[in-house]
C-alpha cells in the first residue's frame, strides 16, 4: 500500500488522520508520515488494508475492535475521539435543524408574496 492509496482510502472513508492513527495505534505524526511515503511497516500495511476493507464494507467509524489502548494517553486519546465523534452528531443535527429553518423562511416568504398580490 503506498501513500497515495492510503491517503484516498482515508478521504474515502470519511476519517481523519487522528482517527485512523488511532485506529492502527500510532501517532498522527507517523499517520502524515506514512501519506507522505515514509516506509510503512508490514506489519502496519496489514492492519491498514484491514481497517479499508472493514469501513469500505461497514459505516462503522469506530476504532477497530482488536486495538485497545495499552496507556493512559491512548485511553485519553480514545475519550477524546468519543468526544469528537458525539460534537460531530450535534452539529449534523444543528445543521440539519437550520436548514430547516432556512427553508421555512424561504416557504413564509414566498407565501407572503403570493398573498400580497391577492390584497
Amino acid at each position: 500500500m503506498n501513500a497515495l492509496e492510503i491517503k484516498e482510502n482515508r478521504k474515502k472513508m470519511n476519517l481523519t488522520q487522528a482517527q485512523l492513527a488511532i485506529k492502527l495505534g500510532v501517532s498522527l505524526k507517523t499517520v502524515s508520515n506514512y501519506e507522505k511515503g515514509e516506509v510503512i511497516p508490514e506489519t502496519k500495511q496489514e492492519l491498514l488494508r484491514f481497517i479499508f476493507n472493514k469501513e469500505s464494507n461497514n459505516t462503522l467509524n469506530e476504532p477497530s475492535e482488536f486495538y485497545t489502548p495499552n496507556s493512559n494517553v491512548e485511553k485519553k486519546l480514545m475519550q477524546v475521539f468519543e468526544k469528537i465523534k458525539h460534537h460531530q452528531e450535534i452539529i449534523n443535527l444543528l445543521n440539519e435543524q437550520a436548514e430547516i429553518i432556512t427553508n421555512a423562511n424561504a416557504e413564509k416568504a414566498e407565501d407572503d408574496e403570493i398573498l400580497k398580490k391577492f390584497k
